[in-house]
């Protein structure tokens, strides 16, 4: 064989080499971007539904947030009106009138009282009105078989109510104290009237 069938051999073979691997790179690069355009489909699958979750949890986040807003808002209106419930307690005492304010004074010292005590007034509190509790507490007092009370020399700044004293122990019967105490007692018992109507 010459050398220029040698080299036009060589040559042919050169170019069907270069062909094949032409042909196996175009199939390659068909996979290669086969794969690249399944790879983006997924990825883009993939982004939608995480911006489909995040915006889901969004949506859940302020869902939640506005439940939670809505719900402080009811308790809050809760609570004012029973602020107010008590508030209107208070405004009855304040505005009670004198004989009123003296039956009630003259009975809750009857109810509290064994016998014996000083009852402590406000440092405000006239000394007829003082006189006339006491007498009234002392009438029923009586009637029970107990050792009447007395008006204790000293005075504090308590408000309307009194202090019921005996040795050294007292207990105080301010009205604003009473009511205080009642309201933690009371409290649940009244927001169920309120908002249940006591039926539950």
């Amino acid at each position: 064989m010459s050398i220029s069938s040698l080299t036009d051999r060589i040559l042919a073979d050169a170019e069907n080499e270069a062909a094949r691997i032409e042909a196996a790179a175009q199939g390659e690069a068909v996979q290669i971007k086969a794969a690249a355009d399944k790879r983006g489909e997924t990825l883009k699958e993939e982004f939608i539904a995480a911006e489909r979750q995040r915006l889901e949890q969004e949506k859940k986040g302020r869902l939640a947030a506005a439940e939670l807003a809505a719900r402080d808002k009811v308790i809050e209106a809760k609570q004012t009106t029973i602020d107010t419930v008590f508030s209107m307690a208070r405004d009855r005492y304040n505005e009670l009138d004198q004989d009123a304010y003296i039956e009630l004074a003259a009975r809750l010292i009857a109810k509290n009282a064994v016998g014996g005590e000083e009852v402590v007034f406000d440092d405000l509190a006239a000394p007829t009105v003082r006189e006339e509790i006491v007498a009234g507490a002392n009438r029923a007092l009586t009637v029970d078989g107990c050792d009447p009370v007395s008006v204790a020399p000293d005075t504090r700044k308590i408000g309307s109510g009194f202090v019921l004293r005996r040795d050294r122990v007292e207990v105080n019967f301010a009205f604003g104290l009473m009511l205080a105490r009642s309201r933690e007692r009371l409290e649940p018992e009244v927001a169920k009237m309120i908002f249940t109507g006591g039926d539950e």
